[in-house]
């Protein structure tokens, strides 16, 4: 989805040009369109104008779900629900990738909006298959689908727990010198203020890194220190894997991390096997659209050599023809 921070970052983003793409190809098909009414009017058949035409509109079917309707002479309309994008010879609409900046989810509940160029209004709800299709499930947050935002908003959850419990022991306990951690200096974990998700904008405190003995790993016994061989208060921050907590669903911290592989794993192979699935009926599809609409170079092979066979025989037939008549007039003459 870009980085809102980071002016341009959106213009390269895996929507943003495949929405540039699609455009691309909506004006070519347009051309196409008039070129073949052109010829068409002459008299002759533009078989590689159709040909060229149904390679982008098979293209473009691959990058979003459109519907093809046909009307003489000709031409070929190309809608997106209930929009024209293209109507004959003419570009009717375009889209238009918009990065959705709000801080609470947009109107589509995606971070990228794809809306008509014509009025604004928001595709992704009518944008449900091809390549940006997936884009743009892949990258929102629906509560129901497998998506990126979804994946990490989980490890959010997780991490943010366990930074809260490992800085929460961090202050009850003493530190190798015996001192009682000052929460605004020695917390394990530190939370910077920041666009996006928390986990994101967490750091080991520097502090820690330079000096590891201000680790409180020892408990404070009501206010004295058993000396810097007392580990306990560490064994508690590692313990903290194995708690549960209301916030993670009344789980542990390790169960909720192996949920979390495990649906996501779950969910991967759910989504290859429908890959498998649709690339099987596309393959269908386009023998079908091949016989119907296409050229088949199989098919035209055979009838190049139908008509070559017809050919050689109507010349084998006219040179005996020429040899009989050449024959009669000779014993004629004679």
């Amino acid at each position: 989805v870009g980085d809102p921070n980071s002016p341009g970052t959106f213009a390269t983003t895996q929507a943003a040009s495949t929405v540039a793409d699609i455009n691309s190809k909506l004006q070519q098909i347009a051309n196409l369109n008039s070129q073949i009414l052109n010829v068409s009017s002459s008299g002759a058949t533009p078989n590689d104008l159709l040909d060229q035409r149904d390679q982008l509109l098979s293209e473009l079917s691959k990058e979003i779900n459109i519907t093809v309707s046909y009307r003489d002479p000709g031409q070929a309309d190309v809608q997106l629900g209930n929009n024209y994008l293209v109507r004959g010879g003419t570009v009717q609409d375009t889209l238009n990738a918009v990065q959705n900046t709000s801080a609470a989810p947009g109107p589509d509940n995606n971070p990228t909006l794809i809306e008509l160029n014509s009025t604004g209004a928001s595709m992704n709800g009518t944008i449900t298959g091809g390549s940006l299709g997936g884009i743009l499930q892949i990258g929102g947050n629906a509560a129901n689908q497998t998506t990126i935002r979804g994946v990490l908003g989980s490890l959010d959850t997780l991490f943010g727990q366990l930074a809260t419990s490992v800085n929460a022991i961090q202050a009850t306990g003493r530190d190798y010198y015996g001192n009682i951690p000052i929460a605004a200096n020695q917390n394990i974990f530190n939370l910077a203020a920041g666009p996006g998700l928390n986990i994101f904008n967490y750091s080991i405190n520097s502090n820690l890194v330079t000096d590891p003995k201000l680790v409180a790993a020892a408990i404070d016994d009501a206010g004295t220190f058993d000396g810097v061989a007392d580990g306990r208060n560490a064994l508690a921050m590692a313990d903290v894997a194995n708690t549960s907590y209301a916030a993670l669903g009344n789980v542990t911290v390790h169960d909720y991390y192996n949920q979390a592989l495990t649906s996501l794993g779950v969910n991967t192979q759910s989504i290859g096997n429908e890959a498998t699935n649709y690339n099987s009926a596309l393959q269908q599809l386009q023998k079908t659209q091949q016989s119907t609409q296409g050229v088949s170079l199989e098919e035209q092979m055979v009838s190049l050599l139908q008509y070559q066979r017809s050919f050689e025989a109507s010349a084998k037939v006219m040179s005996t023809m020429d040899s009989v008549m050449d024959t009669l007039i000779n014993k004629m003459v004679n």
